[in-house]
């Protein structure tokens, strides 16, 4: 879905989570910013416990420009 995004102009960016943010790359475009984010999905592992999504938010909302 992302390399279809950047072929299409869009600017992608990764949030990878679990129990902690594992991986995380502000949006962008390009094949460099792809193969970017393909090296960091290689990184993420699997965990046991149940996914932290209150911090995952947090993290993004932190990342999210202010609006006007």
């Amino acid at each position: 879905m992302a390399q279809l995004a950047l072929y299409s102009g869009d600017r992608v960016g990764l949030l990878a989570y679990g129990q902690n943010i594992q991986q995380r790359l502000l949006p962008a475009r390009g094949a460099a910013h792809l193969r970017q984010m393909i090296e960091l999905l290689s990184q993420v592992h699997t965990e046991t416990g149940e996914a932290d999504h209150l911090r995952a938010t947090a993290t993004l909302n932190r990342l999210q420009p202010a609006g006007p």
